[in-house]
C-alpha cells in the first residue's frame, strides 16, 4: 500500500504544486480588485491551501502506512520538494523570490 501512495504522490505533487502556484497568481488578481468581496478573497486562499495539502496527503501516508525503505525514500523526497516549493511560495509572496531566483531584500 506505501509503494502505491508514494508513487501516486510523487505523480500528482508536481502537478498540484503547479496548479498552486497558478491559484497564487488568481488570488493575488483577485485580491487586487476593489470590487471582489472579503468573501472571495478568502475563500481562494482556502482554496490554495487546500491544494497545497492535497499534494502533501500522499506522501504522508505513503511514510505512515509501511516501514519500507523504497516508499519512505520516494515519499521523503516529494515531501522535500513540496517543502521548498511552499518555501519559495512564501518567498514569492513577501517579495524576495521571483522567476529568477530568490535574492535578500
Amino acid at each position: 500500500m506505501a509503494w502505491i501512495f508514494s508513487i501516486i504522490g510523487i505523480v500528482t505533487t508536481p502537478v498540484l504544486l503547479f496548479f498552486e502556484l497558478v491559484m497564487w497568481f488568481l488570488a493575488a488578481m483577485v485580491g487586487a480588485e476593489p470590487s471582489n468581496t472579503d468573501f472571495v478573497r478568502v475563500l481562494f486562499v482556502i482554496i490554495v491551501v487546500a491544494i497545497a495539502l492535497a499534494a502533501l496527503v500522499c506522501p504522508l501516508i505513503a511514510i505512515f502506512s509501511q516501514r519500507a525503505t523504497g516508499p519512505l525514500v520516494i515519499a521523503g523526497i516529494t515531501l522535500a520538494g513540496w517543502l521548498v516549493a511552499q518555501l519559495y511560495f512564501v518567498g514569492m509572496a513577501v517579495g524576495v523570490c521571483s522567476f529568477e531566483g530568490c535574492f535578500p531584500a
